[in-house]
C-alpha cells in the first residue's frame, strides 16, 4: 500500500495491492484506490474508495468483484492539520550604517 498527502487542495490519494492464499487452491487479488478529500478548520471529509477482487478456487463461484464507496466522515479527535504548520519567508533588513 501507498498513498501521498497534498497539502494545497487538502487531499490524499491511496492504492493498494494484497494477495491472500488459502486451503484448496484458493487465492484472492485485491487492487484498491481512494481519494480523500479534507475540509480546512472542519472534522468533516469525503472519500471516494473503489476496489477490484479476482479471486480462483475450488469452492470459488464468483470469480471477480468490484466494489466502490462513497463515505461521509467525521474525525472525533483533531481537525485536519498540514503536515508542516510553518512556512519559511526570506525577510530582507538594510543594514544599519557603519559608525566611525
Amino acid at each position: 500500500r501507498f498513498g501521498a498527502y497534498f497539502d494545497e487542495p487538502l487531499m490524499r490519494v491511496r492504492a493498494g495491492f494484497d494477495y491472500e492464499k488459502g486451503k484448496y487452491s484458493s487465492d484472492q487479488t485485491t487492487f484498491s484506490v481512494g481519494l480523500d478529500k479534507l475540509f480546512r478548520n472542519s472534522p468533516f471529509s469525503l472519500s471516494l474508495q473503489g476496489e477490484f477482487a479476482r479471486k480462483s478456487g475450488d469452492f470459488e463461484t464468483d470469480k471477480s468483484d468490484t466494489r466502490g464507496w462513497l463515505l461521509a466522515r467525521y474525525d472525533f479527535g483533531q481537525n485536519y492539520r498540514a503536515r508542516e504548520p510553518f512556512r519559511l519567508v526570506e525577510v530582507k533588513t538594510p543594514a544599519a550604517p557603519a559608525t566611525t
